[in-house]
């Protein structure tokens, strides 16, 4: 079973089977071309951009032009995005941190889960020159996401509360942490709430405002994650 032990007033440390990492907004640093990407077809088919924006961070890139322009073309849609994705991919990094996580991960002891489409996230690893740690599951959003990400850890062998989930986002987080993860929310999207707060009101769920602060080390059981109060990265 996997277990948390307080380290300090936020601090603690999960030893899990698995880390699973949702790599937009943990390992990448995508926001800033995300939100001018989808604000650009907000506007190339009339939509609300605040309304577009809040959907295609919970959903899938297929899902949200369904949502958003049920009359247009859905392939076509699709494939402007991807185009426009390319044109701002220049902006993508490696978020601080992201490659001395990657190293320290045990072989067989990660995979990534995300609401990119597998192309999409082909191109982020790519510009980042990342490659994927372990199994991926992409596409993962709306009504279904919650049944598909408890298959894809059965399918690995995994049971949630054995597993740390790395997420970049709320609605990840949230779906990780109701899932019965050991939940992290990393990156922009923790930056508003209190450094490492975790109450039992939003399942758990820790939030970290960088991946440095993430540590990984091969235990006996698994892995441990360590979060610590401050980076060891300068």
């Amino acid at each position: 079973m996997g277990t948390a032990t307080p380290r300090g007033p936020f601090g603690r440390t999960w030893t899990v089977g698995l880390v699973v990492i949702d790599p937009v907004g943990v390992l990448l640093d995508a926001a800033a071309a995300e939100r001018a990407r989808w604000r650009w077809w907000a506007g190339r088919v009339g939509a609300d951009p605040d309304a577009v924006l809040a959907d295609a961070a919970a959903r899938p890139s297929a899902a949200v032009v369904a949502r958003h322009a049920p009359d247009a073309d859905p392939a076509a849609e699709v494939t402007a995005l991807a185009a426009r994705q390319e044109l701002l991919l220049r902006t993508v990094r490696r978020t601080r941190g992201a490659a001395s996580l990657l190293r320290a991960l045990p072989r067989g002891r990660a995979a990534l889960w995300t609401r990119a489409d597998e192309d999409e996230l082909a191109r982020l690893l790519r510009r980042a020159r990342i490659a994927a740690p372990g199994p991926t599951l992409t596409g993962l959003g709306g009504p279904d996401a919650a049944a598909r990400a408890a298959a894809f850890l059965a399918d690995l062998g995994q049971v949630p509360h054995r597993v740390a989930a790395l997420e970049g986002g709320p609605a990840g987080a949230a779906r990780s942490a109701a899932l019965g993860c050991r939940t992290a929310m990393i990156g922009r999207a923790a930056a508003g709430a209190a450094e490492g707060a975790a109450t039992a009101g939003d399942g758990g769920i820790v939030r970290l405002h960088d991946i440095a602060l993430v540590g990984v080390r091969p235990d006996a059981d698994g892995v441990t994650v360590s979060l610590r109060r401050e980076s060891r990265l300068r």
